[in-house]
């Protein structure tokens, strides 16, 4: 059986029996050797110089032969030997009998004549969010991502064409359509889809789509809509007649949206952008009028320089809300700067820039000393451009509770509230808020915040499940947050998080029995990670089993703290000392949590957290907190704090 690489619109390896390639999948460097290998040139075979400046650009090529070797030799190790073959010693290529691709196999039909079949294949973008520090093959990916959204673009409108020149107009609706989706900026696609639907009476929806087109072009390019579509879009809005419901025309009379719709794919999107902006600005050539002439080139010229900084630092803008949205922050980082030195008025690359910032000081990946100021720096700048950008406001907030003001982050965390809603931050604002008046043991408050999303299946992946589980939890709501998680798993997700908080919940509310079938979940869909022997710790802690589970925390303080707590936690050093108080191991937890406190200046969930309930009558835990801008006192079972002025 034949392995199966998808690279459009998503990325995946599997050969119909399996799918654990995570040897290939996990590290970005083989995966783009085997994608580089099956595209660049399926006809041949290549010279192994051919990629060493593409993966190992700064290595002299001793070294990087070296590490080629030890590349192939993984990938025909997880692969087998006759997929990545030999010719010689210097050249290599891949078997297409034993690994299809969808990006191939798109063209392969599109060679063949099957436009139709083709497009079925063309998913999205090749390697979506995929990145690689390499400046080589990074050109290499864009040409070629460019490249096949230019030739689904192209089968797409072909199509299109031809389902209206045949008389079908819900099929030519359809591919006018799949052409837009394609290209958001294609005015080719967006006159045929206007005109389709202006002809089928729909003239509210070919409104809206000239609305959304059009504000895309204007916010993302700055740019306006070419004379063919401002023509078309005259007529609907003037009401006149749809030309299918004048008595008299033909089919063949209206099969083409209008005569000045190109009849196939213009060269580059950029190149007819630029045409436009010379249209628009440029003054007709006379004899007799050089200086106007003069002037209107210039003029053209700039406006079409603007216009391709503009799109090409959208560009950067949308790699870098693709690697941010793969937690690959460095490469996030790299091209909102780039974005920034081709437009440096672009207020969202600065407000994702500001937010960037602060998450690789708070993940301890960057100096705070240096990245938390660029952040503030960043968000004003944002704000300056732009005072609805809700991800500018929610990174002013967030610093603000980084720095203590715990007041005044939760009111500007309202703020963003109050502003136009968009998803991601306006989220992200209310998760945190809500954490943020747990953490203060306003409960109530912090329950309201978080309710709205509380349905399940959650409203926004940015949130997820667990978020809105976690606040009851922590609040000591046990009942309410194991309905939440039992919930959550039955309507399909039974991540580990979800099934993490489900155990807690349990074991906080003395549900032993309940606890390790909990336990029992978690261990089922976590393959043999380690972690698994940290909830079976605290169950045995919490049964009085102390010796046993002080025996198994000692096994696990062989574990690197990184992979013991990857997919679960953020920060290792909550769980860490969480598990050190249990057992019952003060000293331990209290130097876990004074380190933290030294690196980062937090820990997040120290006044909230029920495993951290043994710590709080030792009068080590007050000054910690006071640390965090609060003073912190019992009440009931739950810990009240309030801010320090």
């Amino acid at each position: 059986m034949s392995l199966e690489l998808q690279v459009l619109g998503g990325i995946d390896l599997r050969d119909g029996e399996r799918d654990g390639y995570d040897s290939i999948l996990s590290r970005p460097k083989r995966l783009a050797i085997l994608v580089y290998l099956t595209l660049a040139d399926s006809s041949a075979y290549l010279r192994r110089d051919q990629l060493f400046p593409l993966f190992w650009p700064e290595a002299d090529e001793e070294h990087a032969r070296a590490a080629l070797s030890q590349a192939l030799y993984v990938l025909r190790r997880a692969l087998g030997s006759d997929v990545v073959v030999g010719r010689g010693r210097d050249e290599i290529g891949v078997d297409e009998g034993r690994l299809t691709c969808d990006a191939r196999e798109f063209r392969r039909l599109l060679a063949s004549g099957d436009s139709a079949s083709a497009l079925e294949r063309y998913t999205g973008d090749l390697l979506p969010g995929f990145h690689l520090d390499g400046p080589e093959f990074e050109r290499w990916l864009e040409t070629e991502r460019s490249a096949l959204r230019s030739e689904a673009l192209a089968a797409a409108l072909a199509l299109a064409r031809s389902a209206e020149t045949q008389s079908d107009p819900i099929q030519a609706r359809n591919y006018w359509s799949r052409a837009l989706e394609i290209a958001p900026d294609s005015e080719a696609a967006a006159v045929g889809l206007i005109a389709a639907l202006w002809r089928d009476g729909r003239r509210s929806a070919a409104l809206e789509t000239y609305a959304g087109f059009a504000d895309r072009l204007s916010s993302e390019y700055g740019v306006q809509p070419g004379a063919e579509l401002e023509r078309l879009i005259a007529r609907v809005r003037a009401g006149e007649i749809s030309p299918a419901a004048v008595p008299g025309h033909s089919r063949g009379e209206i099969a083409a949206p209008g005569p000045g719709v190109p009849a196939a794919l213009p060269a580059a999107d950029g190149q007819d952008r630029r045409r436009r902006a010379w249209r628009r600005v440029a003054v007709p050539l006379t004899v007799g009028v050089a200086i106007v002439a003069v002037a209107g080139m210039w003029w053209g010229q700039s406006d079409a320089r603007a216009s391709r900084l503009a799109f090409e630092a959208n560009q950067d803008y949308q790699r870098a809300w693709a690697a941010w949205e793969t937690n690959r922050l460095d490469s996030a980082r790299h091209f909102l700067h780039g974005a920034l030195e081709q437009d440096s008025a672009h207020a969202r690359a600065w407000a994702l820039l500001s937010y960037v910032d602060l998450l690789l000081t708070t993940r301890g990946e960057g100096p705070a000393g240096e990245l938390i100021p660029e952040a503030r720096r960043a968000a004003a700048k944002a704000i300056e451009l732009d005072s609805t950008l809700t991800a500018a406001w929610h990174t002013d907030a967030t610093i603000l509770w980084s720095h203590w003001d715990w007041n005044g982050a939760a009111d500007a965390y309202r703020r963003v509230l109050e502003l136009p809603y968009e998803a991601t931050w306006t989220v992200l604002s209310r998760a945190d808020l809500s954490a943020l008046l747990a953490d203060l043991g306003r409960c109530e408050e912090a329950w309201e915040v978080i309710e709205p999303y509380a349905a399940l299946p959650p409203v926004e992946r940015t949130l997820g499940s667990s978020t809105a589980i976690s606040r009851p939890y922590l609040c000591r709501d046990y009942s309410r947050s194991t309905r939440l998680a039992e919930q959550t798993i039955a309507a399909g997700d039974s991540s580990n998080r979800v099934l993490d908080l489900l155990f807690l919940s349990r074991l906080e509310a003395g549900e032993f029995e309940a606890a390790e079938q909990a336990l029992e979940l978690l261990r089922g869909t976590t393959g043999g990670h380690p972690y698994a022997r940290v909830p079976e710790a605290l169950l045995l802690a919490r049964m009085g089993r102390v010796s046993e589970a002080r025996r198994l925390v000692a096994a696990l303080e062989k574990e690197d703290p990184a992979v013991l707590f990857a997919g679960f936690y953020r920060s290792t050093s909550e769980p860490r000392a969480g598990l050190y108080a249990a057992v019952g191991d003060l000293d331990r937890a209290f130097e876990i949590l004074k380190g933290a406190m030294d690196e980062k200046g937090h820990v997040r969930r120290l006044s909230s957290h029920p495993l951290f309930e043994p710590l709080r009558d030792d009068p080590r835990y007050a000054p910690l907190v006071a640390r965090m801008g609060v003073r912190c006192r019992r009440i009931g079972d739950r810990q009240s704090c309030q801010p320090i002025e």
